[in-house]
């Protein structure tokens, strides 16, 4: 079964050390497949290392599925490729929406750890 993981900005990542997260973020810097440089939602900047499998072809924005490090950077698993015309203001709006109101938001498993 997957493991639910929680979709995070950059203020929130440090939540989630060592657990798999979704961030979506616009790309800065891809010119190594192996070290993407993005920013996220409210701006943070953040390194996201692939060590076994690059990326490449990534869209201006995408969604970074990894865990987050305690040195505020990612081990990345995985991209998704969001497009270049992706409204990630928007998208930081509804991540503070589900952080101010998680309860809407919680699968019944999840409830039951809590």
């Amino acid at each position: 079964m997957d493991q639910h993981k929680p979709r995070v900005s950059g203020a929130t990542l440090r939540n989630y050390l060592a657990q798999p997260v979704i961030l979506a973020c616009e790309l800065v810097n891809g010119d190594d497949p192996h070290q993407l440089r993005v920013r996220s939602c409210d701006g943070v900047e953040i390194s996201v290392a692939f060590a076994d499998s690059p990326q490449e072809n990534v869209t201006r924005y995408l969604e970074v599925t990894g865990i987050p490090l305690e040195d505020g950077t990612m081990a990345g698993w995985v991209t998704t490729n969001l497009g270049d015309d992706f409204d990630l203001q928007q998208y930081g709006e509804a991540i503070e929406l589900v952080a101010r109101y998680p309860q809407p938001f919680v699968r019944p498993n999840d409830a039951a750890e809590q």
